[in-house]
């Protein structure tokens, strides 16, 4: 009887937030992707704003410091489901690893390469899921 309680609660779907920040799994769209790296860009120009002005480009805030880990793991998740909506496996993360044009090509072709239409190995197409919702 426990065992297929436990079953059922797995069964249950993630809210659409926490899915989007901190699961590996699915596809979204480049609308999704570009939304929240707005949102990433705004929060650092917002917390930059708010504390002590840095004289030099070396120098960082440790309030800096503890957003961008804090955003890493929600950052690894959205681009992982990018490349998952190209048809690409989440290895494609350590593109980011390459220094300068690493983290470049990795916005650029999840920001600009559209998916694959309809649904790939990794779930159904993000467009199609909104057109018919």
């Amino acid at each position: 009887m426990n065992e297929e309680h436990e079953q059922e609660q797995d069964k249950k779907p993630m809210p659409k937030g926490v899915w989007l920040l901190f699961s590996f799994q699915g596809r979204i769209s480049r609308k999704t992707f570009w939304i929240f790296n707005g949102f990433v860009f705004i929060a650092g120009i917002l917390l930059g704003l708010m504390t002590d002005p840095v004289n030099d480009i070396k120098d960082i805030s440790s309030a800096h410091i503890f957003f961008m880990f804090w955003m890493l793991w929600p950052n690894m998740a959205v681009q992982a489901k990018r490349w998952h909506d190209q048809d690409k496996s989440a290895l494609w993360l350590l593109v980011n690893l390459i220094p300068y044009i690493g983290p470049l090509w990795a916005l650029a072709t999840n920001g600009i390469t559209p998916g694959t239409t309809g649904p790939n190995r990794f779930g159904p197409d993000p467009l199609e899921e909104t057109v018919t919702n």
